[in-house]
């Protein structure tokens, strides 16, 4: 940055170079678009657990005749006798314990480094926002597994303060 005046008289200029002593962190900026976090093959420990599961409750749906008279929700089956509805059972999710593994290494060939980080820093704001435990290699650096606030400004950080090998 120059600075300059040409005060008092406008007859000399006065100039110099400043250099602010600032630093800022850059971070990559989100891939566009709907790719889908990676999963991992089911049972090998990693990856999203989806669907059923007996651990919290999920809402109520339509009672199917193989549903344990246990779902029932008795409530809403009291108000739908009165009003005709269909009977109504709840809907348990699983837990989420499992992890999502974000790798550079295992993106696609046909993506340049920067797309590369792009879609791993929209993979990290995804997992952050629906609170997976996730976590994030990088070359040699690994980063988690873990869930929050810090994990994602960690990841963010890493990947904005990545540096590819020389001759990649």
């Amino acid at each position: 940055m120059t600075l300059e005046t040409r005060y008092p008289l406008g007859l000399f200029r006065a100039w110099s170079y400043w250099q602010p002593g600032l630093r800022c962190l850059v971070y990559p900026a989100p891939a566009v678009g709907d790719a889908l976090l990676p999963t991992a093959a089911e049972g090998s420990g990693e990856g999203v657990p989806r669907g059923a599961g007996t651990d919290d409750f999920g809402g109520l749906r339509e009672y199917l005749h193989t549903d344990s008279p246990r779902h029932i929700a008795w409530k809403a089956a009291a108000q739908a006798l009165e009003t005709g509805a269909a009977l109504k059972a709840k809907h348990f999710l699983g837990t989420a314990a499992a992890e999502v593994v974000f790798d550079l290494d295992h993106m696609p060939e046909h993506l340049d480094l920067e797309a590369r980080l792009s879609q791993l820093t929209r993979w990290v704001l995804d997992a952050d926002a629906e609170g997976l435990i996730y976590t994030l290699h990088l070359g040699h650096r690994l980063v988690g597994p873990a869930q929050g606030t810090a994990q994602r400004l960690a990841c963010l950080e890493a990947l904005a303060l990545f540096e590819s090998p020389r001759g990649s």
